[in-house]
């Protein structure tokens, strides 16, 4: 219904021609809803990444040489943790990309026809 809907709205807006509407729905669903999403997704891992490296850099300034000893006794692994961090690192790259290519995907104008006549 929604397709419906916003079809219509951007043929009355965009153009008579069906390519043209679509084209104009799909960037206006790519901008409305798959980028701010996976923005927002980005934005949460790199405010989690934030958070550990914080974290760290707390117990390293509070216990000087023994930090990875207090730092394990109360969150665990360290090397766990830096796990977790290369993987949350890695997957805000594929997310990235997955944006970048989606963007090309959307927001790509598709070539017009033209109804030229041959003389």
């Amino acid at each position: 219904m929604i397709y419906f809907f916003g079809n219509r709205i951007a043929r009355s807006l965009y153009g008579k021609d069906r390519a043209d509407a679509d084209s104009a729905f799909q960037f206006v669903a790519g901008l409305v809803v798959v980028i701010p999403g996976m923005l927002g997704v980005i934005g949460y891992i790199c405010y989690w990444v934030y958070r550990e490296l914080s974290l760290e850099s707390r117990y390293r300034q509070k216990y000087g040489a023994a930090w990875q000893a207090e730092f394990e006794r109360y969150h665990g692994s360290l090397s766990h943790a830096h796990l977790q961090i290369a993987v949350c690192g890695f997957s805000m790259l594929a997310l990235l990309v997955v944006v970048f290519f989606a963007c090309r995907i959307f927001c790509k104008p598709k070539p017009k026809r033209h109804d030229h006549v041959v003389k």
